[in-house]
């Protein structure tokens, strides 16, 4: 596997991970919102700073994949013209494999 495929596979562990963080902050939202709801007006000021701090977090892992995604596709880019048409992209996983070709004549 050549550097760049690795840094890609790198990538993609990274934004799997991303990803699960920013999911942990939405079930953190959520489950935070339904316990200030409960608690009425006592626990709404520091339910809402609360709330606030997790938004922020969650939307700086945000402009982190935006970042990551986008090295990501530059490297896909830059192994699809290595590689040219041996090189292929598997949409569900982000992994990139060499596909073989095989000649059927």
């Amino acid at each position: 596997m050549t550097e760049t495929a690795e840094h890609y596979e790198q990538l993609v562990d990274e934004e799997t991970e991303l990803l699960a963080k920013i999911r942990l902050c939405e079930d953190c939202q959520w489950t935070l919102l339904e316990l200030i709801s409960r608690s009425g007006e006592t626990g709404r000021e520091i339910g809402e700073e609360v709330a606030t701090a997790i938004l922020t977090i969650e939307q700086d892992l945000r402009m982190e994949l935006v970042h990551l995604r986008l090295e990501k596709g530059m490297l896909a880019e830059r192994m699809r013209r290595t590689f040219g048409s041996a090189a292929t992209f598997i949409p569900g996983s982000g992994r990139a494999e060499e596909a073989i070709e095989t000649d059927s004549k």
